[in-house]
């Protein structure tokens, strides 16, 4: 008899669950540092590389999120002088984390088949993949919303007090990491009040939750609001049309950046007829109606009333309700291999395999199309070198621009009273950064074609070299006797 218990051997969808967790991984961390620091990015390199004594009154500051991100990357980066790899290397594995919570909603909400589905689909989504390869805090949040869902899903089920305290404890994570958590955290509210008959207790339990988990983003925008003159950096957001809420929609299901290509529109399909076939089916349906509505729709809906008077309507804010994507697509496949099961064919076999094959091809589109490019920077700086310009002769676009340009070593720190246009002696090289803010866009490598800018140029001036990259990164050299 061995001494050895005897092993049981991985079952097909939990092999499947894990190459999703590692193929997740590679097509986010693969490349990590090719491109350069854009100038989002760039906020991020420069609280990280405060002492931690000014992290939390410079982040006051800015506002434009909580703090919670900047700390967890100072504290992955340590003292050293963080490298673009080094950046962004959380937020992939936040993204590994944001599919492993995936796994967990779609075994709780659909078994086996669920558990596989929500996990390539979180794992392979283009919007998912690219806010993975950036030093930004959405992957985080999303990672967050993910755990979220998991503890609410498993709490409407009667789960153990452990994932209620798990549950609140994210969410109050998930607050101070993107003031858009709140409208996830709404979601779920919502989720919970449309069981109220069945379940009042719930909904009262959950709602006490999610009031307990806003006191430390209270606590914080008590201490910020207490500033002078207190800004949340969103003046930059375009009033929305109505057609932007159906535009948003497809972004949200096939994370197609801004322009349409093939194989981001085959991935949004292989979504929505996830989704249908979730909403349409017989035993399935009502549950996902009513998450589609509380998850998906109202928050969109609501979102876009309230920019009618300010806008805050922007696709890459919508990542946190990344979760109900997922519960949408693993409630499908259960419909679907049901349905198979009734009726099994060879052709069903083949259905997960093209589903497979489209999505690792529009993950790779983040690798590979124009609409994904950062700023290019790094470039800039190139140039600039090339030419021997110094940074006593730029002239700033906007003061934001000495971020990324402090970064590259362009300018010798951050410079926010760095010299505007139209100042210029007899020389002058002028950066320029386009104002490109399409609602659903990633990067700012996508043009808007309803907002031309062209700066004018002084009339004792001429314009002699000029370097230029499709991301929006434009420097002239101006000579003005």
């Amino acid at each position: 008899m061995s001494d050895f218990p005897s092993r049981r051997g991985l079952d097909v969808p939990t092999v499947l669950s894990l190459l999703a967790v590692v193929l997740g991984a590679l097509v986010a961390g693969v490349g990590l540092g090719r491109e350069s620091l854009w100038l989002d990015e760039s906020y991020t390199w420069f609280f990280v590389h405060l002492p931690w004594v000014s992290l939390l009154p410079s982040a006051r500051i800015d506002a434009v999120n909580p703090p919670l991100y900047y700390a967890l990357v100072k504290a992955f980066v340590g003292s050293s002088a963080p490298t673009e790899i080094g950046l962004r290397l959380p937020s992939v594995l936040f993204h590994v984390a944001g599919i492993a919570a995936a796994m967990a909603i779609g075994a709780t909400i659909a078994g086996r088949p669920g558990r596989v589905t929500a996990a390539w689909v979180w794992a392979l989504h283009p919007m998912a993949v690219w806010y993975a390869r950036e030093a930004r805090p959405y992957a985080l949040a999303a990672a967050l919303a993910a755990a979220t869902m998991v503890c609410f899903l498993r709490a409407e089920r009667g789960a153990r007090p452990g994932a209620w305290v798990l549950g609140g404890v994210c969410l109050a994570a998930g607050l101070l990491s993107h003031y858009f958590f709140f409208v996830f955290a709404g979601t779920l509210v919502i989720a919970s009040l449309q069981t109220f008959r069945k379940r009042p207790t719930f909904f009262r339990s959950w709602s006490l939750l999610t009031l307990i988990a806003l006191l430390p983003l209270a606590a914080w925008l008590v201490w910020f609001f207490q500033q002078g003159e207190p800004s949340l950096g969103i003046g930059w957001i375009q009033m929305p049309q109505a057609g932007d809420l159906a535009l948003t929609l497809w972004n949200m299901a096939s994370g197609y950046g801004g322009r349409l290509d093939p194989s981001t529109a085959a991935f949004g399909a292989v979504i929505v007829l996830l989704a249908g076939a979730a909403v349409v089916d017989s035993k399935v349906g009502p549950t996902s109606r009513r998450y589609a509505l509380a998850g998906v729709l109202l928050p969109l809906v609501f979102v876009w009333l309230v920019s009618l008077r300010r806008p805050i309507f922007v696709d890459r804010y919508f990542l946190i309700l990344l979760p109900w994507v997922a519960v949408l697509a693993a409630l499908g496949a259960q419909a679907l291999v049901a349905r198979a099961l009734r009726r099994p064919t060879r052709a069903w076999l083949a259905v997960p395999v093209v589903a497979a094959a489209i999505g690792l091809v529009a993950a790779a589109q983040v690798h590979a199309a124009a609409k994904y490019l950062k700023e290019d920077w790094r470039g800039l700086q190139g140039f600039l070198d090339t030419a021997g310009a110094t940074s006593t002769d730029l002239i700033l676009s906007e003061p934001e621009v000495s971020l990324p340009l402090a970064y590259y070593g362009i300018l010798p720190s951050v410079a926010m009273e760095q010299n505007l246009v139209p100042a210029c002696g007899s020389h002058c090289w002028w950066v320029l950064r386009q104002p490109y803010t399409v609602t659903h866009a990633f990067t700012q490598s996508i043009d808007d074609p309803e907002r031309p800018w062209l700066p004018e140029i002084p009339h004792s001036c001429r314009r002699a070299t000029e370097w230029e990259s499709p991301t929006g990164v434009q420097v002239w050299e101006l000579a003005c006797p």
